[in-house]
């Protein structure tokens, strides 16, 4: 079996059991299922280290003791004795153990097939029939490597997507399809889900496309197109119950956390900062403001409560920044705010500390 065969298997079988296109662990797959052959000097691998191959090629059979269960339980004592050590390294230490197994079982395909039980000199292949056994360099090989190559991109699609998990609670629109994906993809994407259920004040049927704001429990806060909020899910106290959930990627953003404290404060003032075009801002917190009196602020029933007023405290939770400041822009407040600021276009993302 050709070089690039068992490099393509090892890709697909790693990158479909770790779920993953990092191409640091497809690398390291791609080059340990290369080596079961470094026992003959022909071979890829016994090119690249000719004295290890040399060696084996004078004391063992081709397609023996390093195609064997022995070879990988050698392998994966090894790796994972340093990996229980060091964690760190436990993700090219499962690519290197899945690429050296796939690359010797593929050659149980080919004619001779491989002594998998090895001392045994038993010869395993898969299939009986020797017609339909892959010689290499032969057309059965390069239609198989065709198939494998087009599982492995389409595997690498799954994987981008989120992988076979998340892509099938999305097949089957679950919360927890949503979920998964806004816990990978969140931080650096807005996400858009697609709802389908009923408002909790009526029953009304709805059904639209929403701005994922951030996760509230097991429910989901969620901006419209029209830019009214809603708790999203299957709690009580959601506006809309969710019958189906269906996300997706949208545009790249940034999301960045800013505390800050009030003290006798023009709240306009303090939260002028954060208008700025390419972002959306949220603000949540607790303040104290002087003039409640002075509060022209009807909240919507079916609405997200985002503003929250007893008397002169105030409750604000992922509000809209110029709704905040529509309402409370004049009243000077003390308090604690948390602003919660996307950034959708990458020229206003402020530096990290370093």
């Amino acid at each position: 079996m050709k070089g690039i065969t068992h490099i393509v298997v090892g890709v697909t079988g790693t990158s479909l059991l770790l779920q993953t296109n990092d191409i640091r662990w497809l690398v390291i797959s791609g080059l340990f299922s290369l080596l079961p052959d470094i026992d003959t000097s022909k071979s890829l691998a016994g090119r690249m280290l000719p004295i290890v191959s040399r060696f084996l090629e004078k004391r063992f059979p081709h397609r023996s003791v390093t195609h064997s269960i022995f070879a990988s339980a050698l392998l994966a004592l090894i790796s994972y004795s340093v990996g229980f050590y060091f964690p760190i390294f436990m993700s090219p230490i499962h690519a290197s153990n899945i690429g050296y197994f796939l690359g010797w079982f593929a050659d149980m395909f080919t004619v001779t097939g491989v002594e998998m039980t090895y001392p045994s000199r038993l010869r395993w292949v898969i299939p009986g029939n020797p017609k339909f056994r892959v010689a290499t360099d032969s057309q059965l090989e390069y239609l198989l490597l065709g198939i494998l190559v087009m599982i492995m991109l389409s595997i690498f699609n799954i994987n981008h997507g989120g992988g076979f998990i998340t892509q099938f609670n999305r097949l089957i629109a679950s919360p927890a399809g949503v979920e998964q994906l806004y816990n990978e993809h969140g931080e650096h994407n807005l996400l858009v889900v697609e709802i389908k259920g009923v408002r909790a004040s009526d029953r009304a049927h709805v059904q639209g496309d929403y701005l994922i704001i951030k996760q509230q429990g097991k429910d989901f806060l969620v901006e419209s197109k029209e830019e009214k909020i809603y708790k999203v899910g299957t709690e009580p106290d959601s506006q809309i119950i969710t019958e189906s959930m269906k996300a997706s990627l949208a545009q790249a953003a940034v999301t960045k956390i800013e505390p800050m404290q009030l003290q006798d404060e023009e709240i306009e003032k303090t939260l002028a900062k954060f208008q700025q075009s390419g972002t959306i801002v949220f603000v949540s917190g607790h303040l104290k403001i002087d003039y409640p009196d002075e509060i022209n602020f009807l909240p919507d029933p079916e609405q997200f409560p985002y503003i929250r007023a007893n008397n002169n405290e105030i409750t604000l939770e992922s509000a809209p920044l110029d709704k905040v400041v529509s309402t409370l822009g004049n009243q000077f407040a003390k308090g604690f705010l948390v602003i919660r600021i996307i950034y959708t276009s990458s020229t206003n993302v402020p530096n990290s500390p370093t």
